[in-house]
């Protein structure tokens, strides 16, 4: 099993943000970048403007959080390249049980990795 590594410091999350490539799906956005070490970093934001209520914002990083865990324990033989990923919240992730994020960001990996702009 592999064990997911977490962004972590704000200027990480910000080279991510001005320098990834972005994609848009309809609980997230993931903005994906190469880095220059061996494993893939990933990074959860929920802000408030999406959520008011912290319940509801952790909610939405707990569900982000086990995507990432059950598709890099899943698909132990999906290398992703050595990618820093940022997931942003959509409001409307909380309407939906954890299959729906864990398929939409499996998706959202294969288009990123396959795309050599990033």
């Amino acid at each position: 099993m592999m064990t997911v590594r977490w962004l972590k410091s704000s200027h990480d999350f910000q080279v991510v943000y001005k320098t990834g490539k972005r994609f848009d799906s309809r609980y997230m956005t993931v903005f994906a970048l190469q880095n220059a070490i061996e494993t893939d970093r990933f990074g959860l934001t929920a802000s408030r403007r999406v959520a008011k209520n912290a319940v509801d914002r952790n909610r939405m990083k707990r569900l982000l959080r086990e995507a990432v865990r059950s598709i890099s324990s899943e698909n132990s033989e999906l290398s992703f390249a050595r990618y820093d990923f940022v997931i942003n919240a959509k409001r409307s992730l909380l309407a939906v049980k954890v299959s729906v994020p864990c398929a939409e960001l499996a998706l959202i990996f294969m288009s990123a990795t396959r795309s050599k702009t990033a």
